[in-house]
Formats: structure tokens, sequence, C-alpha cells
């Protein structure tokens, strides 16, 4: 056996909960072997709530347990992730003194669970500067620095999240494009071309009646284009902070109406919502570009071959003076409760699961196999360098987790494009929106 120090993908590897997409490749840094404490942790109890099931196929949580003498419990309660069910069983098990040592968390819980004490910092049990991330290359090489500033709180971190997200960028058929006589998106993003006048001249020429009966049946773009369109401007976020440090509702500043207004611009004259599934649309040829994640990506590829799908990140808005456009992921990691007893045995199963999900010991032929499985995955080098660079400017907007604010704003302004202007929309749910961030920021307890 020839021990080959690699990062290992989840799509490829899944050690267990804790070994997700890790990007970055191999460090140069010294490898000191992992030795497992036998004694601290001898009857001590961990208890991790999900709502998935988490399978131990590696066997390492078996020897985990084996040699600590520990319990480690993993339990599937259900709910789904962004479904309210999966918070209230937590929330009510936790003021029953029965809730979980660690939880999976998104958008939703922050900040009320932090406001109202349901969620404790992770340095309690995670401590970022260790020199034992040394060894991965820093602790940014393991975990996702911009997604976990969305749980930071007052300067404190509540969520740890692994490096590689899922985040949201522009697919499209190159095909179509060429068809059209138009330059290709990425071509003119590398040249620093790609912007709304690009765009919006491409989506023009891309949306028309192909039949001639009257009705439009090719459109220039679908897909979840809200949260991808706010992270084209420099704060691209609902909720912005006054000096004071108290928050305020940010759809009525300048910038963001003017966002709006560019995505208004696509809704009412290329978006099209009619077709039902995107992808299947956008391999019909229905669609000439999907705002959509790597998943979307895939399937496209299996269609068309890799060769014919090009991606390109979202173009740049007017206003944004930093150059920097940021992708919009699902905000969701790992948080400890304010219900853990054993924040040592935690930091050690954490180091433990990491420390596996990195190094690992392959044969020369299944590395081998290994990375030419992790290059069919993105389909060239090109791809995954892109893909990386999405992860590393990757955000979510922090509406999410302030009450009712997310469905408040979609269903009034990002739904409803056609029923007035921009500034009319907002105007009109300016106040509820605020009365719903106070209710949050003053009235959590």
């Amino acid at each position: 056996m020839k021990k080959i120090f690699a990062v290992v993908l989840c799509v490829l590897m899944l050690v267990t909960v804790f070994a997700g997409c890790n990007g970055g490749g191999t460090t140069n840094n010294a490898v000191t072997e992992f030795v497992i404490d036998t004694e601290s942790f001898r009857g001590q109890e961990l208890t991790w709530w999900t709502h998935w099931d988490v399978l131990d196929e590696n066997g390492n949580r078996a020897r985990f347990i084996e040699e600590t003498g520990a319990t480690v419990e993993y339990g599937n309660i259900g709910g789904g992730g962004v479904n309210a069910a999966y918070y209230s069983q937590i929330a009510n098990a936790l003021a029953a003194g029965t809730g979980p040592d660690v939880c999976t968390v998104y958008g939703w819980a922050m900040p009320s669970w932090i406001r109202k004490g349901l969620l404790e910092p992770i340095d309690k049990v995670l401590k970022l500067e260790d020199p034992f991330w040394d060894q991965f290359g820093g602790w940014e090489k393991v975990f996702n620095k911009s997604m976990m500033e969305f749980f930071n709180y007052e300067g404190k971190n509540y969520v740890w999240m692994d490096r590689k997200v899922n985040t949201y960028y522009m697919i499209y058929r190159k095909d179509l494009f060429e068809q059209a006589g138009l330059d290709d998106p990425y071509e003119l993003y590398l040249k620093g071309e790609w912007n709304w006048n690009t765009f919006n001249k491409a989506m023009e020429e891309l949306t028309y009646d192909s039949d001639d009966d009257g009705t439009i049946d090719k459109f220039g773009i679908t897909g979840t284009l809200s949260e991808a369109f706010f992270g084209t401007i420099e704060n691209g976020d609902f909720i912005r902070w006054r000096d004071d440090g108290t928050p305020y509702f940010a759809l009525t500043d300048s910038d963001m109406i003017a966002c709006m207004e560019e995505e208004s611009l696509v809704v009412q004259n290329w978006y099209d919502n009619s077709h039902g599934s995107w992808i299947n649309s956008f391999c019909a040829g229905n669609i000439a570009m999907l705002v959509s994640a790597n998943w979307d990506w895939q399937k496209a590829c299996e269609t068309f071959g890799v060769e014919n799908i090009g991606y390109v990140q979202m173009p740049i808005a007017p206003s944004n003076t930093s150059g920097i456009v940021r992708n919009h992921a699902n905000a969701g990691g790992w948080a400890i409760t304010n219900n853990v007893d054993c924040e040592g045995l935690v930091e050690h199963y954490l180091q433990y699961n990491y420390y596996n999900s990195f190094f690992a010991e392959y044969p020369e032929d299944v590395e081998q196999s290994k990375a030419e499985a992790e290059l069919a995955y993105y389909g060239s080098e090109e791809m995954k360098e892109f893909d990386d660079k999405m992860t590393d400017l990757a955000f979510s907007t922090s509406a999410n987790g302030w009450g009712a604010l997310y469905d408040l704003v979609t269903q009034k302004v990002l739904w409803n494009y056609h029923s007035g202007s921009v500034d009319q929309l907002v105007q009109s749910i300016a106040v509820a929106a605020q009365s719903i961030i106070d209710d949050v920021f003053y009235d959590a307890d």
C-alpha cells in the first residue's frame, strides 16, 4: 500500500457525514498520524441529529466507538432541512433537556436560534486556529469561510460546514449561442467583457417565436434567478446593518432597487417559467441558459457531452465597484446546541473524521482510478477550477433566517414583477418587512 495524501470528494468517497466535498488539493505540510484517545471519553455520549440517514460504510465510527469507549449516535428525525417540523422537533427537545449535542442547521436558524440561546459558538468544540489544521493547508482548506460568515453573529461563528458547497451559476447551450451568432459567454468572461450589456443582448437574440404562430417558444434564460442576481452587487443582502449595530430592510436601497429592476427586465422579456422542468427544457433546446447548480450541469453533460455545455458566472452589476461577483448557495452546516456536555468528545471525533476524509491509504491503481473519476465528475480541469472559484465566492442572503421575511419578499416582490414598478412593490412591503426584522432582533427571547 502506498500512502497517498489527497482530498477526497464526497461523490467518490463518503467517509462519514464530515467527509464532504473538500476542495483545495494536497498540501506540502507534514502529516501527523492521528492517534485516537482511548482513555478520556469512556462512557460519554455524543448525539447528532440530522434529517437523513448517516451511514458508517467505512467502519470509521464503529472503530472510534470501540477504541474510545464513547457512544456516538446519529438520529434521523426527518422533516427535511428546510421544513419547520425539523426545527420544531429540535427546539422542543432542547427546551425539554433531551435535545442533541450537535445538529444540522440551515439559514432558517439564523439569527433567531442564536439570539434565543439554542446554539453555542463553535469555538467550544472547534478551534479553527489549532495547529491540527495546518496539515490540511489551514482550516480554510477544510471549511467554507465565506459560507460560515452567514452564521457569524456578533463576531462569533455558530456553524461549520465543509468547504465544497453547491453554488449557483449559469450553464448554457453552446450550440444555441453559435447558431445565433453570439460570442461565447465564458470567452467574454475571461476577457472581462461579460456584463449586463452583453448578457442582455444575448437574451434578446435567444428569445423568439420559432414557428411564427404568434407565441414565443424559445427563451434566453430560466432557473433560480433572485438569489443569484443579488450576488452581482457588492452587498446583495436583504438585511443590512446601521452604524449603531441594528438591522434594517435593505431592498429599499438604490443598488438593490437597480438590481431588481435588472431582474425585472429579464423576467418580463426573456425568462421562461412555462415548460415545467428547467433542466428538461434546457436539454430540449427551449431555453439557452439556465441558472442552477452542479447537479443540472451534470445532467446536461450526460445528455450532450461536456464539450457542448458552457458555464459562466453571473455578470457583474453596474453598481459593483469591487469587481467581485459572489455566488449564491444554500447556507447549511453543523452546529452545537445549548445541550452539549461533551465538548472534548465532539472535537476529537471531528478531528478524527476530517483526518480520515483527507488522508487515507490507497494502492496506486486505486488512486489513479479515483483521479480519473474526479476528472469525469467535473468533465474537465477547467470546470474543476471554475467550480473551486465559485466555492470561494459563495454567499447566501441572510433573509432566510429572519422569520417570514424571505416569504414576504418572494411572494410580494420577486414573483410579481408584472404587478408594478420595483420601487412600488418594495415600498408596499417595507413597513411589514422591517417589523419582521425588528421582531426577530428585539424579541427573540
